[in-house]
């Protein structure tokens, strides 16, 4: 089946996402805050508006002058809040207690996904903290020193070790990082969450002639040549998962990494290859490595960019659909894509 015979909402059937108008909203918060004055025993003073990520995010002020953030979920499971509370449990072992969750509703009663409130911690963004900006930090050498806070930080978090590579409910889990690896297919096709109406796998969008089979083939048998025994015996640890500035921020001038949405099990690499396909800064990787405590070599940790590279190049295969209005535009946007994945397959990044 030819992809132009298809409809745009017959290649991926997912959820609508969640955007309220004026009136909608304020309905939706009124509710969560006559709701939350139970939880809290205590009135709310205001609900104001924050930049926003993934989700609709507010910082809510009580009478007490104690301080919460709320979330309303925009996109369907995301971010899933079992992960977030086992991750909590996790951090708050090793004395990291300053992350809670203290209300969350997961069904449609208040908003279409739900929301969660946590516990509000205050400080100053990396961009005030540093006096820059973002672009700054993410692409000169000397105002990186975001950065090395993080490998500091997660040098302590990683010492939290886990048992599998995968999500934290186990979904999805393996037990080698080369398995991990040998099943990207899945890997990619699971990491969606419950946006999807129904799973789709990427050999499900070769179907579809989103992309082509043989090429998609070709790229997981080339993963397989460069995914060594090497990768058999190295461990997973809890993973954070978003490294960039936005998400650090200065409590009494100590640095305290907020957001814990993307929060997994994984190699440790995991950490700096999502934020070097965000951020293509070579100097920022070496100083996280100059910081990061950790005995693998260049190469393993090269490949592991990589291959983390690769799967997130898949999932834009997926988000080439999404945010495409034609079939020719989802093919312009894979063929650029395909050719991001060719050059990764064949030089390295970090060497």
């Amino acid at each position: 089946m030819m992809m132009n015979k298809l409809t745009m909402n017959e290649v991926i059937k997912r959820y609508k996402p969640f955007n309220p108008d004026e009136k909608n909203l304020s309905e939706i918060l009124s509710k969560i805050k006559n709701r939350f004055k139970d939880v809290i025993s205590n009135s709310i003073s205001s609900i104001s508006k924050l930049s926003d990520g993934q989700n609709l995010n507010y910082l809510m002020q009580c009478d007490n002058s104690q301080k919460y953030l709320l979330k309303l979920i925009s996109n369907k499971g995301y971010p899933c809040i079992n992960s977030i509370a086992q991750c909590y449990d996790l951090l708050n072992s090793i004395g990291l207690s300053q992350y809670k969750i203290i209300d969350f509703d997961i069904t449609n009663q208040y908003a279409p996904y739900g929301f969660l409130i946590q516990k509000w911690i205050d400080g100053k963004s990396a961009d005030e903290y540093f006096q820059t900006s973002f672009e700054d930090m993410c692409y000169k050498p000397d105002k990186q020193d975001w950065i090395v806070d993080y490998a500091k930080i997660l040098n302590e978090i990683h010492k939290i070790k886990l048992d599998y590579f995968g999500d934290l409910e186990q979904k999805v889990k393996f037990t080698s990082l080369r398995d991990y690896y040998l099943n990207l297919d899945q890997i990619v096709s699971t990491s969606f969450g419950e946006i999807l109406l129904e799973q789709t796998t990427i050999w499900d969008l070769c179907n579809k002639g989103v992309v082509a089979r043989n090429f998609v083939i070709d790229v997981f048998k080339e993963i397989k040549n460069l995914t060594t025994d090497l990768f058999i015996n190295k461990k997973p640890v809890l993973i954070y998962g978003d490294m960039l500035p936005a998400n650090i921020i200065y409590s009494k001038n100590k640095p305290v990494i907020i957001d814990w949405d993307e929060t997994r099990s994984n190699w440790w690499v995991y950490e700096l290859a999502r934020t070097l396909y965000y951020i293509h800064s070579i100097p920022l990787a070496e100083k996280f490595l100059a910081y990061y405590d950790h005995s693998d070599t260049l190469k393993e940790i090269d490949l592991g960019i990589r291959i983390e590279h690769i799967k997130q190049d898949l999932r834009q295969i997926y988000f080439a659909v999404f945010s495409s209005r034609s079939h020719s535009e989802i093919q312009d946007k894979v063929n650029t894509i395909k050719s991001k994945i060719v050059n990764k397959l064949s030089k390295p990044i970090l060497e």
